[in-house]
């Protein structure tokens, strides 16, 4: 969204200053690694109700520093997860997709003409869904006994997912984080 407010056509990456820690920060996070450093002990010593009970503290310092403004999270909520593992699996015959390496920026390669003109190549798609019945000039349908709800309803919500893949996808093919932004209209 920095780039669509501030204009896609930025040589450098947008980037918003982040806000000093205040001294409240600061030491709500001295605390954090305290208690870190306690639930570590705990841990080693197998004393699972300290850990708990550590655990319930941590939670509580890292909701006073989100009240504080203070953003990212300092650890995962749950330490030991377990490993994702597919539903389907991927044919062993096929080959791998092709991937970059998807850089940390957002801003593309500029490309120089012959004629010396830099330019930075840019898209605009605009995707449409199928009607789901004839609307009024006020949005409400002249006939609600065959204006399509349920479709409207399932593309509400499945839609931006297909969108945001498509948008994976294309981050993966490019080798940077393609910036976009979206709206789904009903």
């Amino acid at each position: 969204m920095a780039q669509c407010k501030a204009g896609w056509h930025l040589h450098d990456e947008p980037l918003p200053d982040p806000d000093p820690p205040g001294d409240d920060a600061k030491t709500l996070v001295r605390l954090r690694a305290d208690l870190e450093a306690v639930r570590t002990d705990a841990v080693t010593g197998h004393d699972m109700d300290q850990v708990t009970k550590v655990d319930d503290l941590i939670s509580q310092v890292d909701a006073a520093l989100n009240d504080l403004g203070v953003r990212g999270k300092a650890a995962p909520d749950t330490r030991e997860r377990p490993r994702r593992t597919r539903s389907t699996k991927r044919r062993q015959d096929a080959p791998d997709l092709p991937r970059l390496p998807v850089d940390r920026r957002t801003v593309g390669r500029t490309f120089t003409a012959p004629d010396g003109t830099v330019w930075r190549p840019s898209m605009f798609l605009t995707l449409t869904c199928d009607s789901y019945g004839r609307v009024n000039s006020d949005g409400a349908p002249v006939n609600p006994g065959s204006y399509g709800y349920r479709r409207a309803a399932r593309d509400a919500i499945h839609f931006p997912k297909l969108v945001d893949r498509f948008w994976q996808n294309l981050r993966r093919a490019v080798g940077y984080d393609v910036q976009y932004f979206a709206c789904l209209e009903p």
